[in-house]
């Protein structure tokens, strides 16, 4: 009888084990890279571009499951005016696209103050505006490696409404921000149980004996009354 329920017991023991075991929690690795990117300076020049190289996944961590990107930060922006003379009041209304590995990320920001009279040229305080987030997602054949995988930013020339202006403006603008990529994947399940699994088993084979002795006693009772 006590080994009918010390077989028993090591089944229910060894399921629990095997559920411990072939149930790997997701895990998350967070890379987060700074950037720098300045408008160009003259409407013919080229957009400006900066690469953000960030690690991969290294698939010995485990199985891929799926790579997200957050692109936020800040844009400092000025103007700088010429041939002011009298000077006078702006209104400036400044469009751009920063290009986020072909996810645009658009802003649109009005400029206002006054420029002080005698100056040729008079470049305002720098105006800082945030920036994001603009989020996107990561394809395994390019984020899973041993390596780095490339963001290529790109922002042109801004687009300029005056609204007001005493003189001709150029804008200044500079984006300074972070890409923050999160991996989550199941990690590598060794077959070797943990100690707690070790406990849990110890525990359920203590409670089996005790159930078998009691059902032992229980039958000799029985049998003497």
């Amino acid at each position: 009888m006590r080994a009918k329920y010390w077989k028993h017991t090591l089944l229910a023991g060894l399921g629990c084990v095997v559920l411990e075991l072939g149930t790997a929690s997701g895990a998350e690795i967070t890379e987060t890279v700074p950037f720098t990117i300045n408008a160009p300076g003259a409407t013919n020049l080229p957009p400006q571009t900066v690469n953000v190289l960030t690690p991969q996944f290294d698939p010995a961590l485990g199985t891929f499951q799926s790579g997200a990107t957050t692109i936020a930060g800040t844009i400092n922006m000025g103007l700088e005016f010429f041939n002011t003379g009298a000077g006078g009041s702006y209104d400036v209304l400044v469009d751009d696209t920063l290009s986020l590995a072909g996810i645009p990320g658009r802003f649109v920001e009005e400029l206002t103050g006054t420029v002080p009279p005698g100056q040729t040229a008079f470049i305002t305080p720098g105006a800082t505006f945030p920036f994001g987030p603009v989020d996107r997602g990561d394809a395994s054949a390019q984020v899973v490696g041993t390596g780095t995988w490339n963001q290529v930013f790109s922002l042109p020339f801004p687009a300029l409404t005056l609204k007001q202006s005493p003189s001709s403006v150029l804008p200044g603008i500079v984006i300074t921000g972070t890409s923050v990529t999160t991996y989550v994947y199941t990690p590598v399940v060794t077959a070797a149980p943990e100690p707690r699994l070790t406990g849990v088993l110890g525990l359920l084979l203590a409670l089996g004996l005790v159930a078998a002795k009691w059902r032992e006693r229980a039958m000799g009772l029985s049998r003497s009354s």
